[in-house]
């Protein structure tokens, strides 16, 4: 039997087919990516169980919250009296925070990258004060070139009135050669001409001249959109932004709902006032013009005279209140935006006879001890503070208070253990 010549080449057997050795390449990614699919996997598993958990860990949702029973309160009146303090009787009290009438989120009016900031927490700055820049290169780029083309514009402009004025005393020359028969019609008319050709060119010029200004402004009116200036006379509060970041309009307040980022959040602290929520039962007792006393958490010793700016003309339907604005008498630069407050509403001190006095009184399971003081957990919004009081006689099951609450506040019934000063809670419609 004959062998083929491939067969013959090799010792001890028949030489293997060399066409069919090849690698399957994508039988080989195949394989990588099955690798790398289950380490992907993990890790965003792991990413959501901590995010997850994290929820589910804090009072963000409200189904976490402790769930509290909350009374109001309530109201008595008995007898006659006045108040050393402001010549009236307080005739109700309500608990809210510190905020700044003016206020603004700064922002600039076009987005752009901030390589500028002259500004910090707690700067005082002027209206029109320079707070930051933003990359403007190309702008002053475009501002030199406009600048140049209006000198330009101004150079063209003087040497074609120059031209004018030399060619109109000329065309008089010949208006008063020809009117003696001294030059001929031609040469007066051409001299005529060259004028009025003359007088055309300068209104052009300056048409140029005030076209070119004209550029200029707009140039420089977009360049002044690239720096961030002071609303008012104010603070500093927050610095929202730093070098480098993008930066831009935002619309509806210190939000970025706008799509832009603000640069820095200012009010102005002679603005500040309280605002309290008034249940709607008693804010019959309340007028605008009316004095008040206002105490702040941070100084529960300084005792601030204040009056009612403004009651606002709609309730909360959820919380059953109306909000109340009450304005500081003097200002104080230690009173700053989002301080706790109580403010006690008193009576015009020409009817302070007349006012009954004012009784207290809340359920007897709302007082408790805190660190050896007596003290009700109070409402403010949907979070817990602390009101340190003063109890008088308990009469069925309710106790009066003699100081540190006022009627119409939401304080918490029961023990409801686990629950602390400042946590998010909810109310429970029973």
């Amino acid at each position: 039997m004959s062998q083929s010549p491939s067969e013959s080449s090799l010792p001890g057997g028949p030489a293997p087919d060399l066409a069919r050795l090849q690698i399957d390449r994508e039988r080989t990614q195949r394989r990588r990516r099955s690798r790398r699919f289950p380490v992907v996997g993990v890790a965003i598993a792991v990413v959501l169980v901590a995010a997850a958990a994290f929820v589910f860990s804090t009072d963000v949702l409200p189904f976490r919250r402790p769930l509290v029973k909350v009374a109001l309160a309530r109201a008595t009146e008995s007898g006659g009296g006045s108040r050393g303090g402001s010549g009236g009787a307080p005739v109700l009290s309500a608990s809210g925070y510190v905020v700044a009438r003016v206020r603004a989120a700064v922002a600039p009016e076009v987005t752009g990258r901030l390589v500028e900031l002259r500004v910090d927490a707690g700067d005082l700055v002027e209206k029109g004060d320079l707070i930051g820049r933003l990359a403007d290169e190309d702008l002053v780029a475009r501002e030199r070139q406009a600048e140049a083309e209006v000198a330009a514009a101004e150079a063209t402009l003087a040497e074609e009135v120059a031209r004018h004025e030399d060619l109109a005393r000329e065309a008089g020359r010949q208006r008063e050669l020809l009117a003696r028969g001294l030059t001929s019609q031609f040469t007066h008319d051409a001299a005529q001409t060259a004028a009025a050709a003359a007088k055309a060119r300068t209104a052009s010029a300056k048409a140029r001249l005030e076209t070119s200004r004209a550029s200029l402004q707009v140039v420089r009116a977009q360049l002044e959109k690239m720096r961030i200036r002071a609303p008012f006379k104010g603070t500093v509060l927050e610095k929202n932004a730093e070098l480098g970041e993008i930066v831009g309009p935002t619309f509806g307040g210190s939000g970025t709902s706008g799509g832009g980022v603000p640069v820095v959040t200012m009010a102005d602290l002679a603005s500040v006032e309280v605002e309290v929520d008034v249940n709607e039962t008693y804010i019959r007792r309340v007028s605008p013009g009316m004095d008040a006393e206002i105490i702040l958490d941070a100084y529960p010793d300084q005792v601030y005279a204040g009056v009612i700016r403004q009651i606002v003309p709609t309730a909360d339907r959820q919380k059953a209140t109306v909000q109340v604005k009450v304005g500081f008498r003097e200002p104080d630069a230690r009173v700053l935006p989002e301080m706790g407050a109580r403010v006690s509403f008193m009576a015009p001190s020409a009817a302070a006879d007349s006012v009954q006095s004012v009784q207290v009184w809340v359920p007897r399971d709302a007082v408790r001890r805190l660190e050896g003081e007596t003290a009700v957990f109070v409402l403010r919004g949907d979070r817990v503070a602390v009101a340190r009081v003063e109890v008088g006689p308990q009469v069925g099951g309710d106790v009066q208070i003699l100081n540190g609450l006022g009627p119409g506040e939401r304080v918490v019934v029961g023990e409801n253990p686990g629950v602390e000063p400042g946590q998010r809670v909810r109310v429970s419609e029973s």
